[in-house]
């Protein structure tokens, strides 16, 4: 009866490229409808990158002016929605950064996915 143990397959884990890939289209679609949160996908594609973001002082400088632009509109802000349609610009912003530093460096061109 031993000889009759079922093998089971290990589910194959996504390599670095294809997380990327995954998580950009994420990331297009939550852009392309408004109903799809958009800022926890831009964060986790953001994490995938992490290491390699920090090094990067263009990447940086651009989050830092995108961050500031957050904070004054939080205090202006007169409303939650109006917060809100501020919060996914931003997103958007950081997304579009993240897009650049990836074809920047080569790791997967923007016209391939």
């Amino acid at each position: 009866m031993e000889d009759d143990k079922i093998i089971e397959r290990a589910i194959p884990t996504l390599n670095f490229i294809e997380q990327l890939q995954q998580q950009i289209q994420l990331c297009r679609e939550g852009m392309s409808d408004t109903g799809i949160p958009l800022t926890p996908k831009v964060e986790t594609l953001e994490s995938l990158l992490w290491a390699k973001l920090q090094e990067d002082t263009p990447y940086n400088q651009e989050i830092e002016k995108i961050n500031e632009d957050y904070l004054k509109q939080k205090k202006i802000s007169s409303g939650s929605q109006q917060l809100k349609l501020f919060k996914r610009k931003s997103s958007i912003a950081k997304f579009k950064a993240i897009m650049v530093f990836i074809d920047k460096k080569g790791y997967m061109p923007i016209g391939e996915y």
